[in-house]
């Protein structure tokens, strides 16, 4: 099962150079786990009877195309 600290793992792979100060990798894992929490309550509304399985499709593709865009 992948979890999100797996997720921070391979993100910090690839992404934090290995000579980076602490504070750096400390400030970039809080940036990963706060975009987490942002996506999981995106995702949480989603899941509410108020909105259809279609509008919750087109709003998690929304989602998917402004992350590609940035």
């Amino acid at each position: 099962m992948r979890t999100v600290q797996g997720e921070w793992q391979f993100n910090e792979a690839l992404l934090v150079p290995k000579d980076a100060p602490e504070v750096q990798r400390q400030q970039t894992k809080l940036a990963f786990y706060a975009g987490c929490q942002a996506a999981l309550r995106l995702l949480w509304n989603v899941g509410g009877d108020e909105v259809s399985e279609e509008a919750g499709a087109h709003l998690i593709q929304s989602w998917n195309d402004e992350c590609d865009q940035f």
